[in-house]
């Protein structure tokens, strides 16, 4: 993991999650969905190609210690919504 500056901010990977969740820190987690590791697909328990948009966490699912975005790593700006920002 990476200190940003003097925030006690971090930026990791996905191998990291285990890591920074045992060392308490809360997560920001930015992965729509990748086998074998916590995200947002994992945590709400949809399947396929993509969340239905009627799911009550569609943008994003938040947990005690961590917030889990539907977020998708693409060219149409439409995947990253303003719901998504806010809750940061």
């Amino acid at each position: 993991m990476e200190k940003i500056g003097n925030l006690n901010l971090y930026v990791g990977t996905k191998e990291e999650y285990s890591s920074a969740k045992a060392q308490g820190m809360k997560i920001v987690c930015a992965l729509n969905r990748a086998n074998g590791y916590v995200t947002h697909q994992s945590e709400v328990g949809w399947q396929g190609r993509g969340c239905n948009p009627n799911n009550p966490h569609y943008y994003f699912k938040e947990t005690d210690d961590a917030i889990f975005l539907n977020m998708i790593d693409g060219d149409n700006p439409k995947y990253v919504n303003d719901v998504m920002k806010t809750q940061l």
